[in-house]
């Protein structure tokens, strides 16, 4: 959830950088500070106060969204800007202590808006699925609970025709002279009708308990198919909306979809003309060999249905109309198969970064760079940003201090060889490490990754499809 949110705000910051109305909503208070409480807790709760009113000044009403205070501290943290302003503590009559806080919040209300909207669909998909899950739980279990019944039933049965009672002797006596009545063709005749009857009653029982098992398991099945496309449906929209926003923002550049703490991309120049641009992100990288695998299933699944439209398109007249249902049918498919291409993974047999040197610490703008020495097929010399925004000025002096705790690795995305069809990794990334910091940083370089055949043919009939609706115009 928190990685589509997070892309999304990516997107709306850089499109915003021309149309952004960032506004100023300023807001003061005063509160006691009792003698229970320490200063710190009380100018806590007031700043916590003073930031809701001042969002809420915007218009934007946050009760309605019932975020959780997870939800809401990250709301706050991806959308606004918190300043405080003035905090005076001073003492009031009857030397009571009091605190009165300033307080200014910098935020765009459209890219919270949308921030909200994003994450109230996130909620709701998840209810739903809930829900499913449930309901799909709950008739298994009654269809569980119902078989057990019944084969507990027909083991009583068995157990009863099994065990036949055992009577006295002076009822053995009775019965020998009742069966002496009766002559041997009658006895004869009413077993056989018996043992008739008593096998035409199992095999009605069994074929009814298999009808109803059977129907059961149909519906059970209904439920878990609405589940999976419930699932579905919900991913498709969402990586279809990255998607095309992806599109019109970075062109034919490989979009890294990652969960991105620091929206910001910053780009540079390097010293042998290696463009980077960096983005710092906390996620666990997959291995080049599960990427390889879960690309080629997607593959795998495309290129039979696409070979096939392109057989129909041959046969039919109306190819405008093969195009539009190729689009609609094929848009998720093809989205995985983007998202795919756009993973950053490890590679273990790969040779780690060589640091040639540090850049001097631009305390202004928070960054140093680290010149790097890769050998791969090509020996790769580059200047990477370590953007230290994120912690505080001595701490990245400490971390100077010991480039020797550095771990860079490679990372790597997949592309295909248009001639060959060959699936190859390509260096797309390099991951920053030190010993002593928590998480992670990422640079990208401008690699552009081949794209595969699969999308290739795909936009193919897009194009197709727009070009008729356009004529339809």
């Amino acid at each position: 959830m928190r990685k589509v949110i997070s892309l999304a705000l990516m997107f709306l910051f850089v499109g915003s950088i021309c149309f952004a109305q960032v506004k100023n909503y300023k807001v003061e208070a005063t509160d006691d500070i009792p003698s229970n409480k320490s200063q710190d807790e009380i100018v806590s709760s007031l700043i916590e106060r003073l930031t809701k009113q001042a969002i809420e000044k915007s218009d934007i009403k946050i009760k309605d969204y019932k975020l959780s205070k997870k939800e809401y501290n990250q709301f706050v943290k991806d959308v606004a800007k918190v300043e405080v302003k003035n905090k005076k503590v001073f003492m009031k009559k009857g030397n009571q202590q009091a605190v009165n806080i300033k307080l200014i919040v910098k935020m765009d209300s459209d890219i919270a808006r949308n921030y909200l909207y994003e994450l109230q669909q996130e909620q709701n998909a998840k209810k739903e699925a809930e829900l499913i899950d449930a309901k799909v739980k709950e008739k298994l279990e009654k269809m569980e609970k119902e078989k057990a019944e019944k084969s507990e039933k027909i083991e009583k049965k068995e157990e009863l025709e099994k065990n036949i009672p055992v009577v006295n002797a002076e009822s053995e006596e009775e019965t020998v002279k009742d069966e002496t009545v009766k002559s041997k063709k009658d006895k004869k005749a009413e077993e056989k009708a018996k043992k008739e009857a008593d096998k035409k009653a199992k095999k009605e029982a069994k074929k009814n308990a298999k009808k109803s098992t059977d129907e059961k398991a149909k519906d059970v099945q209904s439920d878990i198919a609405l589940v999976n496309q419930n699932e579905v449906n919900v991913s498709s929209a969402s990586v279809t909306e990255v998607s095309t926003t992806t599109a019109k923002i970075a062109g034919d550049t490989i979009h890294n979809e990652v969960a991105v703490d620091t929206a910001t991309i910053k780009q540079e120049k390097t010293a042998n003309n290696v463009e980077v641009k960096e983005i710092v992100i906390k996620e666990e990288k997959k291995s080049v060999e599960q990427v390889l695998q879960e690309i080629e299933a997607v593959k795998n699944e495309i290129k039979p249905e696409l070979d096939n439209f392109d057989s129909s398109l041959k046969k039919s007249e109306n190819k405008a109309k093969i195009a539009q249902t190729v689009v609609s049918t094929m848009q998720p498919k093809i989205d995985k198969l983007n998202s795919l291409q756009a993973e950053k993974a490890y590679d273990e047999n790969s040779e780690k970064a060589k640091i040639l040197s540090l850049g001097s610490i631009n305390a202004d703008k928070k960054y140093f760079e680290i010149k790097i020495l890769y050998n791969a097929e090509q020996s790769l010399v580059a200047a990477l940003k370590y953007e230290f925004s994120d912690m505080e000025i001595e701490k990245a002096k400490e971390i100077y201090k010991t480039p020797k705790k550095f771990v860079i690795k490679p990372l790597f995305s997949i592309e295909e060889n248009m001639k060959t069809g060959a699936l190859n990794k390509a260096l797309t990334a390099f991951s920053i490490k030190h010993a002593d910091v928590e998480g992670e940083k990422i640079v990208n370089l401008s690699k552009k990754v081949l794209p595969f055949k699969e999308v290739a043919r795909f936009e193919t009939y897009k194009n197709m499809a727009k070009q008729n609706q356009g004529k339809k115009k």
